[in-house]
């Protein structure tokens, strides 16, 4: 089995937000523009004030008009200048953060069509697109508003400061006093928030997972009239969900109003002590008014403070569950062979096993041959370990112990691409995109033409009954290719593994949903096709396969019979029993 874990680094705590320094890197001068646009916003912002001093100490002074009007127009110049630059800071670090969201989420993508389908079996498919949503957008959310708001808080912060120590250190002593217990709330609260927000991130992805599970199963909540107990069961997970939010939400709100109330007792002992210092004449008005301005300057960033560590922390949160997808790795190719995808194949199992947990045995001990060009038929009751016998050739799963050979040389010593390329595999469970038909047979060679198609398409005994379809092959599929019936995806699913021309062809129980004359006829089409590949065919009817090569009976995943089908029938063993039965059914419903 396919063997995956967390990557390491060394033995080293892996931060995070490590993931996002690559793309950090890519977009570093418009980060720096950004920053250096932040910086300019408060520092110009930060002279208002200023002037609205002088503006005061010269009305007291009684200074003239033409005074006070220049004033007032480099107050607005400097509230022009200060907006330019908000402008150009907004539009360069959140657009940046857009474009880093795009890059992440391709990545993201792209790190899940390579992991091992063992992967999938263990993780849901709502779970993993909530991830590359919900998650993603908190991440996000660090690398825009997080960013520039953290730049935005430390450099008005430092910059206020600077003046406000100016104009009265006594008045500035004051006014940092409640900011050791405001530093302690924050960080307190952050902790405890920290846990609520892993806890409401994955129960957004249990909603995910079940409103996806609702929505590709509603034809069969529908036939069974269970839509009022799946709405039951949606109900209560987002019920969950509002109650973890509302904890996430209850310890954020009173963080900011802890925030709220250490500001205001600021204010108060400023207004108390600054009033004083005015009426003594020790600071003018105008200086006392600006003092006030900075002050009101800071409480944003302090409250800002709050939120921004809020969404660091969710951010955080969210990129650790991204993460633990994209440190999972599937085991390293030990390429040393290239694949002849141009000459015909030979197959050898050698003392294979294998299981899908590491205690578990699926298959055990199967030792078979295959010659290029030669076809074998896989019997068996369900749950023997056909699939899985099929699944190993087309390395969706690794063998746990043996090997499998191509041409003599070790299947694992190509590249996956390779020996999948070789294979035209129709799937047990058959799926079909919601495209047109013509580009659902021709998804392995999109360029493919039409007239491939087509023939394909004859020789899967599907063309007849597209060409009653109103648009034909350019017919678009509902979801899954609900348009087609049962035997027609099957015959699409076949069409799509021949037109790849492939020198290795599986059919998995592809033929099950097509009536038995249907069948023959596809049969007989493939006859030719399979003469110059290696096929093996797993199937239940004993028809399906009696004309191959060489025919295996596996038993508890053991091969437990081998030979033609008349050698198999004159053993007088299970396979005589599955034709008998089968003979006998066939009778029953002539009969009928």
């Amino acid at each position: 089995m396919q063997n995956f874990s967390l990557q390491k680094n060394k033995g080293k705590k892996i931060g995070e937000f490590n993931t996002l320094i690559p793309y950090l890197r890519k977009h570093k001068i418009a980060l720096l523009f950004g920053s250096i646009f932040t910086i300019f916003t408060n520092v110009i912002a930060l002279y208002s004030p200023l002037i609205l001093k002088q503006i005061i100490d010269f009305l007291q002074e009684k200074a003239s008009k033409e005074v006070i009007l220049e004033q007032v127009w480099i107050f607005l110049g400097i509230a022009f200048i200060s907006g330019v630059f908000k402008f150009a800071m907004r539009q360069t670090t959140v657009v940046v953060s857009r474009k880093i969201e795009f890059e992440f989420l391709n990545d993201y993508l792209k790190h899940l069509q390579s992991l091992p389908i063992s992967f999938f079996n263990k993780n849901r498919t709502g779970d993993l697109m909530a991830l590359g949503t919900n998650d993603l957008s908190s991440v996000r959310n660090v690398l825009g508003p997080g960013i520039m708001y953290t730049t935005n808080t430390l450099v008005t912060f430092c910059t206020a400061l600077y003046f406000m120590i100016g104009i009265s250190s006594t008045l500035t002593f004051f006014a940092l006093l409640p900011f050791p217990l405001m530093s302690i709330l924050t960080w307190s609260l952050i902790r405890v928030n920290h846990k609520n927000t892993a806890l409401k991130q994955e129960q957004f992805g249990r909603i995910n997972s079940t409103a996806q599970e609702n929505l590709s199963g509603i034809r069969v909540i529908k036939a069974y009239v269970q839509e009022a107990l799946e709405i039951q069961k949606f109900d209560k997970l987002s019920f969950d969900y509002l109650k973890k939010n509302m904890a996430v939400t209850i310890v954020s709100g009173g963080m900011h109003a802890g925030l709220a109330f250490l500001t205001a007792l600021g204010f108060c002992g400023i207004l108390w002590v600054g009033g004083k210092m005015v009426i003594t004449g020790e600071i003018t008005l105008g200086s006392f008014v600006a003092f006030n301005t900075y002050l009101t300057m800071l409480v944003w960033p302090m409250i800002a403070f709050g939120w921004v560590m809020n969404i660091f922390q969710q951010g955080y949160t969210s990129l650790g569950r991204i993460n633990k997808v994209l440190h999972t790795i599937p085991d390293e190719e030990n390429v040393t062979e290239k694949l002849d995808k141009n000459s015909p194949i030979d197959i050898e199992f050698k003392n294979v096993s294998f299981g899908y947990e590491p205690n578990e045995t699926v298959l055990q001990n199967i030792n078979l041959k295959l010659p290029a060009g030669t076809s074998l038929g896989i019997v068996g009751k369900i749950g023997s370990g056909k699939t899985s016998l099929v699944n190993l050739l087309s390395r969706l799963y690794e063998v746990g112990e043996g090997e499998i050979l191509l041409n003599g040389k070790n299947i694992q010593s190509y590249t996956l691409k390779d020996v999948r390329e070789i294979i035209g595999c129709v799937l047990q469970e058959t799926f079909l995109f919601s495209d047109s038909i013509a580009n659902n047979i021709r998804f392995g060679v999109p360029d493919e033409q039409m007239d491939k198609v087509l023939e394909t398409a004859e020789l899967s005994q599907l063309k007849e009954n597209i060409d009653e379809f109103p648009m034909k092959f350019e017919t678009i599929l509902g979801e899954r290719g609900i348009t087609l019936s049962g035997g027609q995806k099957q015959r699409t699913a076949i069409a799509r593994a021949l037109i790849k021309q492939p020198k290795v062809l599986i059919l998995d129980d592809s033929l099950s949903a097509v009536d038995t004359q249907t069948e023959d006829e596809i049969l007989k089409g493939l006859k030719k096709v399979m003469e110059s590949r290696t096929t093996l065919i797993v199937a239940h009817r004993i028809s399906t396969v009696q004309n191959c090569d060489k025919i295996i009976v596996i038993e508890e995943g053991k091969i437990s019979e081998e030979g033609t089908h008349e050698e198999l029938l004159n053993l007088g063993g299970t396979y005589f029993e599955f034709h008998e039965r089968q003979l006998l059914q066939e009778e029953l419903v002539e009969t009928e």
